[in-house]
C-alpha cells in the first residue's frame, strides 16, 4: 500500500483551497504523559519532550491524514479506491505514513510497520522524518500485552531515529 501514497502527495491542489493539517487533539504526543504501562517510561519521556521542542521545516504536500488499511477499497487483490477523506490537508508527507504505520503497531504489531516503514523507503527513494510520525503517537489504543510491548518498541525504534 505504500504505493498508493506518492499519487496522493504529487497532487497539486492549484486553486482549490485545501485546509493546512492540524494535529489532533487525541492523538498529541504533547499532551499526555508516558503511560502506566510502559516498561520504557523513560523513552516515551524523551520523545514526549522531543516532539514539545521546535519542529523541523517541511515542504508541505497534500496528504490524505487518515491513510489506513480500513480506508482502503479491494477488489480481487488490487486496489480500487481509498476513502475518509475529510481530513485531506496541506502538511509533511510523513503525517501519513505515521498514521498508516500507528495503525499496524496496533493491529498486526510492531515487526509488520518496520517492514512497510522499509518497504515505503523503497517505493519513494526517501527517508521519512520520523518527528511527524511521533508527534501524533498515542499510547490510548495499546489494550493487550503484545499492543503494549509493540508500542514500547515503536517508541524506541522513534527515539533511537531522532537522536
Amino acid at each position: 500500500m505504500a504505493e498508493l501514497l506518492p499519487p496522493i502527495h504529487a497532487i497539486e491542489p492549484g486553486s482549490v483551497l485545501v485546509q493546512d493539517w492540524k494535529v489532533w487533539d487525541e492523538d498529541d504526543l504533547r499532551k499526555i504523559q508516558p503511560p502506566e504501562w510502559s516498561s520504557r517510561k523513560q523513552d516515551w519521556q524523551r520523545l514526549i519532550d522531543i516532539v514539545s521542542g521546535p519542529w523541523p521545516a517541511y515542504a508541505p504536500s497534500f496528504v490524505h491524514r487518515d491513510f489506513q488499511h480500513y480506508n482502503v477499497l479491494w477488489s480481487r487483490g488490487s486496489t480500487t479506491g481509498l476513502l475518509d477523506w475529510i481530513d485531506a490537508s496541506m502538511g509533511p508527507v510523513e503525517l501519513d505514513l505515521g498514521h498508516f504505520r500507528y495503525n499496524l503497531v496496533n493491529d498486526f504489531g510492531f515487526d509488520v510497520a518496520e517492514r512497510f516503514l522499509h518497504h515505503y523507503r523503497e517505493v519513494t527513494g526517501e527517508e521519512p522524518n520520523p518527528f511527524w510520525e511521533a508527534l501524533n503517537l498515542s499510547p490510548g489504543w495499546a489494550k493487550s500485552d503484545r499492543q503494549r510491548s509493540d508500542f514500547d518498541a515503536y517508541v524506541t525504534s522513534l527515539l533511537a531515529k531522532l537522536r
